[in-house]
């Protein structure tokens, strides 16, 4: 009898941690009003919708690559700074590179963006298909 209660009981706790719906409001996941990282949007949806892990998992690689991109383009914009300021002429040439490097990371969190709606998107829609 205790052995049924337990086993009844860890059904429906496993069934309502995979019921749960996902929302994107804000630039932020959240589960259950809580807000979740990518990589935990990642985890949860493994089970439950490929096509959502997939989304999550690409939002993730993005924010990383974001983040090289950024550094670098300050770290070139503040070497042409420092380059005109001495009169050299790649000054220009390494302004150029940052803005273009800042530029190209702020892309590529709006494309993050796109991705998170995504996956949050085929994660519901998957746990309305069960």
């Amino acid at each position: 009898m205790l052995r049924s209660i337990i086993v009844i009981a860890a059904i429906i706790t496993a069934s309502s941690c995979y019921g749960q719906e996902m929302k994107y409001m804000y630039n932020k996941v959240y589960l259950d009003g809580v807000p979740i990282s990518a990589s935990m949007a990642k985890e949860k949806s493994r089970f439950v919708s490929q096509e959502a892990f997939y989304h999550f998992n690409r939002a993730g690689k993005i924010r990383g690559w974001t983040y090289f991109w950024g550094i670098l383009g300050g770290y070139e914009l503040l070497a042409g700074a420092n380059n005109i300021q001495y009169d050299t002429e790649i000054g220009l040439l390494d302004l150029g590179i940052g803005f273009w490097c800042v530029g190209h990371a702020m892309q590529r969190e709006s494309k993050r963006r796109v991705f998170l709606a995504e996956g949050v998107k085929a994660y519901n829609s998957a746990l309305e298909e069960e």
